[in-house]
């Protein structure tokens, strides 16, 4: 099986895709760098994230997905325009 194939249960993508190391790299980087944003914004929105790390809206979203999911912030309001995020 080619190593770059993963199935693990790190998170990083789902089983049989490709995972370019680089970019696993460069994600971990991106989702500390939301926890930093949190310092200056204690509810943060998609648009803080899109404007201060140049990624797109489903980017955001993703980030944002995988911190509430390892515990580390909360959503606050109901999905759509008025969602924001706070740390746990």
């Amino acid at each position: 099986m080619d190593p770059r194939l993963r199935g693990d249960d790190r998170g990083e993508r789902e089983k049989g895709e490709i995972i370019n190391p680089e970019q696993v790299e460069k994600r971990k980087e991106n989702l500390e760098k939301v926890l930093d944003l949190f310092k200056d914004h204690p509810q943060m929105t998609n648009e803080i994230v899109t404007g201060a790390l140049g990624v797109s809206d489903a980017t955001a979203v993703r980030y944002f997905d995988e911190l509430e999911k390892q515990g580390r912030i909360e959503q606050v309001g109901k999905t759509g325009q008025n969602v924001s995020y706070r740390l746990k």
